[in-house]
């Protein structure tokens, strides 16, 4: 199906957007002392080409099952999110983001890792983008029904502008940005 291949192509597209800038920025970053520079450069290069090569795996092996999984196991969140962070904070060094997570115990993500990190990732990226100073992610037990797992409640806050309630169910949208003068590819 042809819109299934463009999305995952947008997917995958814009997965890719915070690894290559931490990798851009960690490259503009020279400012002498290459030989202790150069070991931490180095480990950061293999970090974000060993990120940048499980997501082009993960939404590969998305598209060619159709994007659909039987059985899901348990992801722990705040170590997914502790690594999405700390490539955040290299990229939006510049405005001392400080970002805090208020993860309940026990609550975990139950899927494929690939999902949780590609919504975290867009969502804190986000939030990184428009926040002044603070972000928040919070993660809870949601709703249950008998026989069946509870449900799970994320959130990301942030101090930025926000966004009017009459533009959230636009803004949701695949592909549309809240505002058109600033890059992304928008929450969707």
């Amino acid at each position: 199906n042809l819109d299934r291949q463009r999305n995952t192509l947008a997917d995958l597209a814009h997965s890719l957007k915070t690894p290559l800038a931490v990798l851009r920025t960690q490259l503009d970053a020279g400012d002498g002392g290459e030989g202790v520079r150069e070991v931490a450069l180095r480990q950061e290069l293999d970090a974000q080409l060993k990120r940048m090569n499980d997501l082009v795996s993960y939404q590969l092996a998305r598209a060619a099952s159709g994007g659909h999984k039987l059985f899901s196991a348990p992801v722990p969140i705040e170590s997914t999110a502790e690594e999405i962070v700390r490539g955040l904070e290299k990229v939006y060094a510049a405005k001392n983001v400080l970002c805090e997570f208020e993860v309940a115990p026990d609550v975990q993500f139950y899927g494929e890792a690939g999902d949780l990190q590609e919504l975290l990732g867009n969502l804190l990226e986000n939030a990184f983008k428009w926040a002044r100073h603070r972000v928040l992610l919070t993660a809870r037990p949601g709703p249950s029904a008998p026989n069946r797992r509870a449900g799970l409640v994320l959130a990301v806050d942030d101090d930025g502008p926000g966004i009017a309630a009459e533009d959230v169910a636009k803004v949701l949208q695949r592909g549309v940005r809240g505002d058109e003068r600033v890059q992304g590819h928008g929450i969707g």
